[in-house]
């Protein structure tokens, strides 16, 4: 990756609460239906000995040990039953960084656009040293070029609770905390990545927010803020001064929040079309 801007200094990084966890996620609508997009996913895990997976399943817990996840998951054989349904795979390390990781394959409901997800948690103490954090972020990139992502995010997992507990507040019950992609972005979080269709759909709109940009292979990584910013009480998830600055390059609509106005698909964020233009003519489904 392309470091686009510096990081800030130590004097400026927090620790995250005793028993966090730092969530990451990357979403994709690439064709991921083969071994060779399975065993692409692998590698990402196998490359960095810190978060290889030690058990890798198709069921959860996963219980099966594994030496590599690429070879895993290459090896894996759909039944008839899997053709009609999402692919499904857990894993997990018991070393530090502990961590579990959830690969979703084309895992969305029937009458949807089908999504892949790749999910990983980990202890949030481990990544207390700078160098530490660059080896996420570079995990976190990789796992962006892996699927042929369109969006991740990454933050610790409290800030998702927060987010959740505090939309279904102000929305009601019945409301649901997913975005719809079409319409709007989940939130801004401490990392946060954009594929090629943001960045035709905002041009320039990018290049000046966060306090870094790493470029990857099909996007950039924008940090928001140079730690993952610990959760506060707030009245409303839009109060965080670290989401102020994408709130006026990019419009506090296209995000969800408390107060948001949501647009029509394609007003302000791109549509899965968009998306899908940019991905290579065998993964376009």
């Amino acid at each position: 990756m392309e470091r686009l801007r510096p990081a800030l200094g130590p004097e400026r990084r927090q620790q995250p609460a005793a028993g966090d966890t730092i969530l990451l996620e990357v979403l994709s609508i690439a064709g991921l239906r083969s071994p060779a997009a399975l065993v692409r996913i692998g590698q990402v895990f196998d490359e960095d000995p810190d978060f290889r997976l030690e058990r890798l399943s198709p069921r959860d817990p996963p219980r099966t040990p594994v030496a590599s996840a690429a070879e895993a998951l290459g090896a894996w054989q759909p039944a008839a039953r899997d053709l009609a349904r999402g692919w499904y795979f857990f894993g997990n390390r018991r070393k530090q960084p502990r961590g579990r990781t959830t690969i979703e394959i084309d895992a969305t409901m029937p009458g949807r656009v089908p999504l892949t997800s790749v999910r990983c948690a980990y202890a949030a103490g481990w990544f207390a040293r700078p160098e530490r954090v660059d080896q996420l972020v570079r995990h976190f990139g990789h796992l962006c070029e892996a699927t042929n992502a369109f969006y991740g995010r990454a933050a610790l997992g409290a800030t998702y609770d927060q987010r959740n507990l505090l939309l279904t507040l102000a929305r009601g019950l019945e409301s649901s905390p997913w975005p719809d992609f079409e319409r709007e972005l989940p939130d801004v979080y401490w990392l946060n990545f954009f594929g090629p269709g943001y960045l035709d759909h905002w041009e320039a709109g990018l290049n000046d927010l966060g306090v870094r940009r790493d470029r990857v292979a099909g996007g950039v990584i924008v940090w928001a803020a140079d730690r993952p910013p610990p959760v506060a009480e707030v009245g409303a998830i839009t109060d965080y001064p670290f989401k102020q600055a994408f709130y006026a390059a990019l419009g506090q609509d296209t995000f969800m929040s408390e107060r948001q106005h949501r647009g029509l698909p394609g007003e302000h964020v791109p549509t899965y079309e968009a998306h899908r233009r940019h991905l290579p003519p065998d993964k376009r489904q």
